[in-house]
């Protein structure tokens, strides 16, 4: 098997993203196949440790490389894991609402090409930024998930909440052209 460029454009032998995604579809279903039908991240890299695997050269194999970017995966996984928990008391003292949300949020534009930034919850300057990037990724579920007709409530809603958000900001949009 031969490798899998990591390029994007078919210039000097690279080979376009699609290509390169059904290169390493089919490895990865040819590894499945090996093992009963299931593969694991075990399995996927025990397998790319093969000079000779097409899924070789995906993986940074300079182990202080490997070890720094490893550890820049765990510091924002620490960072995702702290909680807010938020209590909201009603009228009714049998009634309490409790919210457990994330306590830093990664917005897209705090994102570069280090990685990015997160912020605390309570210094987003513009909460609209975060429903865009929520709804964001509950398009990408709905992409990667839309065939699962048990969600196509939960489907509805975001085509709903992409509606508002758009019907929402043409205003401000004409706004800024008159502006400027």
């Amino acid at each position: 098997m031969g490798h899998v460029p990591s390029g994007r454009w078919e210039e000097g032998g690279v080979v376009k993203r699609s290509e390169r995604r059904d290169l390493i579809r089919t490895e990865l279903l040819t590894l499945a196949g090996r093992r009963s039908g299931q593969i694991s991240p075990r399995a996927v890299l025990d397998a790319a440790r093969s000079e000779d695997s097409a899924l070789h050269s995906l993986f940074e194999w300079d182990e202080s490389k490997a070890a720094e970017a490893f550890r820049l995966v765990q510091a924002s996984a620490l960072i995702r894991e702290v909680k807010l928990e938020v209590v909201q008391e009603s009228v009714d003292p049998m009634r309490v609402r409790l919210e457990v949300r994330r306590a830093f949020y990664s917005l897209p534009s705090l994102r570069g090409s280090k990685g990015g930034s997160y912020v605390p919850a309570s210094l987003i300057a513009d909460p609209e930024e975060l429903v865009r990037e929520v709804l964001a990724q509950m398009n990408g579920l709905k992409r990667k998930h839309e065939t699962l007709t048990q969600l196509s409530g939960v489907w509805r809603e975001v085509d709903k909440a992409n509606h508002v958000i758009s019907a929402s900001e043409v205003p401000k949009k004409k706004r800024k052209r008159k502006a400027g």
